[in-house]
């Protein structure tokens, strides 16, 4: 907002913890160096050169959709009709004197609504990121490599914090910018050990809605009466067809949770249980040293597995 504003375009060549360092993008004139003082939380102002020698620049890159959404998340409340992408760029243009285009005043646009929907949801809902398009960000920033996409996803995947820090250790050990990008990343949306358990699902990836969508896209053109009545008798006919399948399986447990069951009885052999009185157990494992608590009477385990 400071660049909008102002007419500038402000980037930071370097930013962590103990120091910020920001330059113009136009100019060399513009620097400004902040360090932390050691053996406190008080940081200092090292280097001030505030005057540009660039002009004032219209077409921004920080003005983000991001940052138009929230500008006009009010507006869309307080109106009715639809906003015109038209005048959601003049109003940019006449306020902030700063020029977008047509596809990121759209952008904003969808922002914007989702923003609102989640706003009024009677009840706190939690967001998550897939995690496919997170790293799909993550490789155009940082690049590939299946060393860094391996710690990436082994980070997401785990299931308690010391495993989380051990990850995230071993990437900022690669990649220092790659790991304060996703340390500033809210963990609740993409880790699966800050994943609440109210919600009986721990998918990292967002396949469940693709999957949906590709099912009804034949019906999506259709009008609303039409496209739902599709929907309505798609379902009924998949129930049908699982409750067919299942009346003819004979197990007490679905394959897939068998198989994975069958996997974790196998792999169960590297682990030794002491019993602590009651329901309680400290299970240890033979090689790597990890231990953790089981509550059999409450069906916990300190690794949220």
């Amino acid at each position: 907002e400071y660049n909008v504003l102002n007419g500038k375009e402000i980037r930071f060549d370097f930013n962590d913890k103990k120091r910020v360092r920001a330059r113009c993008k136009h100019c060399v004139e513009y620097s400004v160096y902040v360090s932390k003082v050691s053996n406190c939380e008080t940081y200092r102002l090292n280097t001030l050169h505030d005057k540009h020698a660039c002009g004032r620049v219209f077409h921004k890159t920080c003005a983000k959709s991001s940052w138009v959404a929230k500008l006009f998340i009010n507006k869309m409340k307080a109106t009715t009709s639809d906003m015109a992408l038209k005048d959601i760029v003049g109003e940019i243009q006449v306020n902030y004197s700063t020029g977008i285009s047509m596809s990121r005043a759209w952008r904003a646009k969808q922002i914007a609504g989702f923003l609102q929907v989640f706003e009024e949801f009677p009840v706190p809902i939690e967001h998550r990121f897939c995690l496919r398009h997170l790293y799909n960000n993550f490789k155009k920033k940082f690049g590939g490599g299946v060393q860094l996409r391996d710690l990436m996803m082994g980070a997401a995947k785990a299931t308690y914090e010391e495993l989380w820090k051990s990850k995230m250790q071993q990437i900022r050990d690669l990649n220092e910018a790659a790991y304060w990008w996703l340390y500033n990343l809210d963990r609740k949306a993409w880790c699966k050990h800050k994943f609440s358990s109210h919600t009986k699902c721990d998918l990292l990836m967002n396949n469940l809605s693709e999957a949906f969508n590709s099912t009804i896209l034949v019906a999506r053109d259709k009008p609303i009466i039409t496209m739902f009545e599709w929907i309505r008798m798609y379902l009924m006919n998949r129930f049908s067809n699982l409750r067919d399948k299942c009346k003819n399986y004979t197990g007490q447990i679905m394959p897939k949770l068998l198989k994975r069951l069958d996997w974790e009885v196998e792999k169960s052999g590297n682990w030794v249980a002491c019993w602590g009185g009651d329901g309680d157990f400290e299970v240890s494992h033979l090689h790597s040293g990890e231990k953790f608590i089981v509550d059999i009477n409450q069906n916990y385990c300190s690794c949220n597995f």
